[in-house]
């Protein structure tokens, strides 16, 4: 699918540049994860309600 948006008429085509995205996108994932952590840790801590 990713290759027919691409243009490509060949899977190998897109194996072929497949590689290059790899570290972008483990980049981009560890910033995710690291401002996902930095959230839960300075998350206020929840509040607990009495029973009705």
């Amino acid at each position: 699918m990713i290759g027919k948006l691409l243009g490509h008429n060949k899977i190998e085509t897109t194996s072929r540049y497949a590689h290059l995205a790899r570290d972008s996108i483990k980049a981009s994932s560890a910033r995710v994860a690291d401002s996902i952590g930095a959230d839960i840790l300075n998350a206020p801590a929840p509040t607990e309600t009495a029973p009705a």
